[in-house]
């Protein structure tokens, strides 16, 4: 029988492993790449809100850099076709993006090509379960100008930070904050999952989430 914090081994086939073999493992771990490659795609993925639903597919490369235990870099750039089935006549406002096709085909998806950049801060004492530190990202996606007469053209930045101050005895607090910004180079808005809005328990309790932003028959509302 096992007592409590004890480990005899774990047999699996011709693999038998002991607490030592766990601990060299654990130790070896630390000799991984930092550079990372990733593709990412994916098809007919559709956003289903209140006041729109577009259907989008992508494919795209990602490069990621975690050669520190505090600092980390991702790159990426990809490829979007985005189709929306249903928008809100006020969450249009001037976007010719965002005007639904009456009988959707491929004609009707738009081109959105995208470049992005996240950068992170982690400073925390533990990153499963932290007490105190902080972890701060700050992340930049941008089209890069108009590349046809109704595709967007915009760009968008977004920043968290969250801080943990440990009072000890199982006390402590932890304070958030987040922030962004949308622009656009051909003056008309971002399309409309690219927009923010709030609702939910971390932004206005009482509201689901993203439920607050343009809706209704008539502006303001």
């Amino acid at each position: 029988p096992l007592q409590t914090g004890q480990i005899e081994g774990i047999a699996l086939g011709q693999l038998e492993l002991t607490p030592d073999d766990l601990v060299l493992s654990a130790e070896g771990s630390n000799d991984v790449d930092p550079l990372d490659i990733d593709v990412i795609a994916f098809a007919n993925e559709e956003l289903d809100e209140p006041t729109y639903r577009v259907r989008r597919s992508s494919v795209g490369i990602q490069l990621s850099w975690r050669g520190s235990e505090v600092f980390g870099l991702d790159v990426r750039a990809g490829v979007q076709w985005r189709l929306p089935l249903r928008v809100d006549e006020v969450a249009q406002l001037d976007s010719k993006a965002d005007i639904p096709a009456e009988n959707p085909g491929l004609a009707d998806y738009k081109l959105l090509p995208l470049f992005g950049l996240t950068a992170s801060v982690d400073k925390r004492d533990d990153r499963f379960n932290p007490r105190e530190g902080i972890y701060a990202t700050l992340s930049v996606d941008t089209t890069p100008g108009r590349v046809q007469v109704t595709a967007p053209a915009f760009g968008r930045a977004t920043a968290r930070v969250v801080g943990l101050v440990n009072f000890g005895k199982g006390f402590g607090v932890q304070l958030e904050g987040a922030g962004g910004l949308v622009w656009s180079y051909d003056e008309n808005l971002p399309p409309v999952e690219w927009r923010f809005r709030l609702g939910g328990t971390g932004t206005l309790r009482g509201y689901q989430l993203d439920q607050v932003g343009p809706s209704g028959t008539r502006a303001g509302t």
